[in-house]
């Protein structure tokens, strides 16, 4: 992520391969998968073990992540647009916002 406003800056290279390809006879290739995976998200951007806060990651997994997260806690919202909102639906005759 970018230090000075918080975005992500995706610099990411796929390679894409044919799994027949590589695995031989009586490979089961999604066990192999597995364990690779495993370590590769083991490592770090550093590649010597020592930074924990830029682990490797799959494509799609940080959005995976944002999505757990909200649908376990909502989407956060400023609070100036919560006020707005809340002002909005007693205007409307609606019930106060709650829990925000």
């Amino acid at each position: 992520s970018n230090p000075s406003d918080g975005t992500i800056i995706n610099s990411m290279l796929t390679i894409t391969l044919d799994p027949a390809h590589f695995a031989g006879p009586g490979v089961d290739f999604p066990v192999a998968a597995e364990a690779i995976a495993r370590y590769l998200t083991s490592s770090d951007v550093e590649g010597d073990g020592s930074n924990g806060e830029s682990p490797v990651r799959f494509p799609g997994e940080i959005e995976f992540n944002t999505e757990q997260e909200r649908l376990a806690n909502g989407v956060p919202m400023p609070r100036k647009v919560v006020d707005h909102l809340d002002a909005l639906t007693r205007e409307l005759g609606g019930d106060p916002l709650e829990g925000w």
